[in-house]
């Protein structure tokens, strides 16, 4: 009977033996199986295309160019449309674009800044702000050396009579701030003009 007793209890040892060494070997197919889906969700996010690959140096003898995808034909005709647009034009298509995105999202106007992963694309009126500024080009409006001229003009009668300049109406004031905007408005005309 002690034998018998022996017998099962080495038995049992086995069967736990075993089970161990059974469930061991399903967690391990369970880690592997996790690590290939991880592998290949990254792959799935992952792109295989290298936008920056098109700014280095061409590829050598030796060089796979599987990498550098190519753009379709409708692609290249829009790039070579759009960089064929005036100013004025390439303006007017950004205010368009914004306008129809903003109609998509249902917001009141669409911030490419706020997107995720996205810079803002500037307005081409930035890209241009200070080579062709009204001022630098001074359409109409007073030349540099008479605009110097004036202010040391109009501050001697200001110093002769400053209690006068204080009892200045405020109507005075806006009509100047009225006449300053209206003059404005006409250089942005013209400029806009010579742009065309």
């Amino acid at each position: 009977m002690l034998a018998r007793f022996s017998r099962c209890m080495q038995q049992q040892r086995l069967l736990l033996l075993q089970q161990r060494s059974l469930q061991q070997q399903q967690q391990q197919q369970q880690l592997q199986q996790q690590a290939l889906q991880c592998m290949q969700q990254q792959t799935r996010l992952s792109s295989s295309y290298d936008i920056f690959k098109k700014i280095q140096d061409p590829p050598t003898e030796g060089e796979s160019t599987e990498l550098a995808r190519k753009p379709s034909d409708k692609v290249l005709r829009l790039v070579d449309e759009v960089m064929s647009l005036t100013l004025i034009e390439a303006a007017d298509l950004c205010d368009l674009c914004q306008e129809k995105l903003a109609q998509r999202g249902g917001g009141p106007a669409f911030n490419s800044a706020m997107a995720a992963g996205r810079s803002p694309f500037p307005h081409p009126a930035a890209l241009f702000a200070g080579a062709f500024s009204p001022s630098a080009i001074n359409f109409g409006a007073v030349p540099p050396a008479a605009g110097a001229a004036a202010p040391a003009a109009a501050a001697e009668p200001a110093a002769a009579g400053n209690a006068a300049s204080a009892a200045a109406p405020q109507g005075a004031l806006q009509q100047q701030q009225q006449q300053q905007q209206q003059q404005n408005q006409q250089q942005r005309r013209q400029w806009l003009l010579l742009l065309r």
